[in-house]
């Protein structure tokens, strides 16, 4: 998304970070701030952080775990062995309270509504059960623009209308330029078959109870 709406505002006007939506303000900029929020579909956003720390193909993560002897045969890599064991034990064993992925035993994401909580949050570094769903909610309607993840061709034309004067063509769905819109896609180097539908009823079951006030967001 940064890399999209480069295109249109151009990358020194945009401040991107992964903190609380509540921090968006860090940018100082002299004009008028649009905030914008991605939401994306709890489960798969779960099943895809697993897989960001399992395969560790990221340059700067892997570098900093590579420092921290984290990387597979290191002394502290600890990560579970499959995503139904990293679920088992977040589901049983939860790492509650003050939380950062480098200070986490098994560097990894805290998977607990990791949106909503974003949204909600004051305090950067935290992993709990439940968010403030409210506090999440006020943060969504003080958005500028919100697009979904799922639909994302047609999150960005919104976007471009709100920054622009005119629509591109590929924004015209009865347009043939629509399918040949092609976006900007940053996988960190993963690359992964399957998903998380993929899973025993019993793992998306813990992921859906993981992610309840994810889903209300993202409803």
């Amino acid at each position: 998304m940064v890399s999209d709406l480069s295109l249109l505002v151009g990358r020194k006007n945009i401040y991107s970070d992964e903190r609380c939506f509540r921090l968006s303000d860090s940018a100082n900029f002299t004009a008028l701030q649009d905030r914008v929020v991605m939401i994306r579909q709890p489960r798969e956003h779960v099943f895809s952080q697993y897989q960001f720390c399992k395969l560790a193909s990221d340059p700067g993560y892997r570098t900093t775990l590579r420092y921290l002897r984290g990387l597979p045969g290191q002394t502290n890599f600890h990560l579970a062995n499959s995503f139904q064991n990293w679920t088992d034990e977040w589901t049983h064993s939860p790492r509650y309270g003050r939380y950062s992925i480098y200070e986490d035993y098994e560097f990894c994401y805290c998977p607990h509504n990791l949106q909503a909580s974003r949204l909600a949050c004051q305090n950067d570094n935290f992993c709990s059960a439940t968010v403030d769903l409210d506090a999440a909610k006020r943060s969504l309607d003080a958005a500028t623009m919100l697009g979904v993840t799922e639909a994302y061709h047609e999150s960005l034309c919104l976007f471009h209308a709100h920054l622009m004067v005119e629509l591109p063509d590929h924004c015209n769905c009865e347009s043939p330029d629509w399918n040949s819109y092609k976006e900007t896609k940053e996988t960190h180097g993963e690359s992964y078959e399957g998903s998380i539908e993929d899973m025993p009823a019993e793992t998306i079951a813990q992921v859906d109870a993981m992610t309840q006030q994810d889903k209300a967001i993202y409803q």
